[in-house]
C-alpha cells in the first residue's frame, strides 16, 4: 500500500500547478492512488509550497496568498466550491502575474 508524502511546489509554477489539482480534487482531496491524501495534506503542501517562494513573491503577494489559502480552505471546508474554486483562480492570476514581473528582471 502506497502512504501519501507530501510534494511541497518547489517553483512558481509548481504552485500554481498545484492550485489547478486542487481545484479539481476539491472538497474531497482524496486520491485512490495516494491513501493519506486529504484536505490536510493538500493544504499544508499549499502553504509550504508559498512559504518556500516567499522570497520570490515579495512580502505583499506573499501576504495576499497566505491570506486568500486560508479563505480558500473555509470555502472548501463549507463544500462551497464555486467560491473555492474562484479564490483559487484568483491566486493562479496573482501567481502568474508575480512571475511575469520576475521574467522581466
Amino acid at each position: 500500500m502506497r502512504t501519501y508524502k507530501l510534494t511541497i511546489p518547489q517553483t512558481l509554477g509548481s504552485l500554481h500547478d498545484l492550485l489547478g489539482s486542487m481545484m479539481l480534487m476539491s472538497p474531497e482531496f482524496t486520491d485512490l492512488w495516494f491513501p493519506g491524501m486529504n484536505i490536510d495534506t493538500t493544504f499544508e503542501e499549499l502553504t509550504q509550497g508559498i512559504e518556500v517562494s516567499k522570497a520570490r513573491l515579495g512580502d505583499d503577494v506573499y501576504g495576499q496568498l497566505m491570506t486568500l489559502s486560508q479563505e480558500l480552505r473555509a470555502c472548501y471546508e463549507a463544500k462551497d466550491i464555486k467560491t473555492g474554486n474562484m479564490i483559487a483562480d484568483r491566486m493562479s492570476q496573482i501567481i502568474e502575474k508575480r512571475g511575469a514581473q520576475l521574467q522581466k528582471l
